[in-house]
């Protein structure tokens, strides 16, 4: 009997856990939606799932640790920041109840719920367990998307470029897919340096090849700024460890497969954006019409929507930039607020001197500093990993589940 319940409570940890990160993966194949529909599989997965988590929790009574209620509280304090912003917009007629707006907002409370949902069902996992398991999951669709390209299957309905240009992978937005790959390099060196199995280590290598290929036939600028300056935090003079040697050896292998696979392409890109199509003032520009939106209400922001615009603000665009956009949309302090957590994590992640993992926090605080991330389910899920391995490394036992 003892030994039963012990089978269904392991049954039971390993989908808890691992069902959000199976959904938040495939929440980024949005090339597998039907029709026009805003849910995809992914999306359904994690709907299910925190509806049967949320009443797993309610049953059992379990305890909120510390860490969570933090979490859940911040969340709380941004749904309140977001709720008097949209009061702010109406009293300043800026807020016209759109599609767009609606769907933002939609988008931050599934987003939230999950985030917060798949922190507490982490803890089943101690970190190291955990981060393994986002980074197989995750890697598994990257290399099997590889291996399609490279052997040149056709698939109905799966296009792998964007105008045959940028490859998007299973995605409709090729910096959504650039988002799955953004930490996967700097998981896999934290891997290889604290796997003890030799075997175990040159898996975790062999994986670098697909991750690290995808992200340079992204050809996206910000995922190419967001690793560089990872590596330099890897790269940092420091006594050679084994994980400095790693990065070095991911470093140059970086360096000779994008000269000798598409440094023509970069090039050209490169041209294209800030000569040609003049990419980088577009972008300075959204930018400076959101921050002139957000002086309009500094304090709460101006709730869910779109505020910047190419020629002014409030023309209903985003500023694409993930810090303008939440504090528009939110407020300063909720800016700032978020922006600290990041700097926590990565302070505490160099005072333990984890260094990949400060390195992952660098990359994904720079890749959301170009784009709006934070409303994809797989960007908690990232976040949950480092938050994971620098405050809570250890599992925790759920109350009210029997051993």
């Amino acid at each position: 009997m003892s030994t039963q319940i012990n089978q269904t409570n392991q049954l039971r940890t390993y989908l808890f856990t691992l069902t959000p990160i199976i959904g938040a993966v495939l929440s980024t194949a949005t090339q597998l939606r039907l029709g026009a529909l805003p849910l995809g599989i992914g999306e359904l997965i994690l709907l299910i799932w925190a509806c049967i988590f949320t009443v797993h929790i309610v049953r059992t009574r379990q305890k909120i640790t510390p860490v969570e209620a933090l979490f859940t509280t911040l969340i709380c304090f941004y749904f309140t920041c977001l709720l008097l912003g949209w009061i702010t917009a109406l009293t300043l007629n800026h807020w016209h109840g759109v599609d767009g707006e609606f769907h933002i907002l939609s988008a931050a409370i599934f987003t939230s719920s999950i985030a917060v949902l798949s922190l507490i069902s982490s803890t089943r996992f101690s970190a190291t367990q955990y981060l393994k398991r986002v980074t197989l999951i995750t890697c598994i669709p990257v290399t099997l998307l590889i291996l399609i390209l490279l052997l040149k299957i056709k698939i109905p309905g799966l296009e792998l470029f964007y105008a045959q240009v940028r490859y998007f992978g299973w995605s409709t937005n090729p910096n959504q897919f650039a988002l799955l790959v953004a930490p996967l390099p700097f998981f896999l060196i934290g891997l290889i340096h604290q796997s003890p199995s030799i075997q175990h280590k040159v898996i975790y290598a062999l994986l670098l090849l697909p991750v690290l290929y995808s992200g340079l036939i992204i050809q996206g600028e910000a995922l190419y700024i967001a690793w560089l300056c990872g590596m330099i935090i890897l790269l940092t003079p420091r006594k050679i460890t084994p994980i400095a040697l790693t990065a070095i050896a991911f470093a140059i292998l970086f360096i000779i497969m994008t000269t000798v696979i598409n440094i023509d392409l970069i090039l050209e890109k490169l041209y294209y954006m800030f000569i040609f199509g003049d990419q980088g003032n577009v972008r300075l520009t959204l930018w400076a019409n959101g921050i002139e939106a957000n002086i309009q209400s500094p304090l709460f922001g101006l709730g869910p929507g779109a505020y910047s615009g190419i020629s002014a603000p409030f023309q209903g665009s985003e500023a694409h930039n993930n810090f303008i956009d939440l504090s528009t949309n939110a407020g300063i302090p909720t800016a700032l607020t978020f922006i600290s957590g990041l700097l926590l994590i990565l302070y505490k992640a160099m005072k333990e001197k984890i260094y990949w993992a400060a390195a992952a926090t660098v990359v994904l605080s720079i890749f959301i500093f170009f784009h709006i991330m934070t409303r994809q389910p797989i960007f908690w899920c990232y976040l949950i990993v480092l938050i994971r391995i620098t405050f809570w490394p250890a599992a925790g036992k759920p109350a009210g589940e029997t051993n």
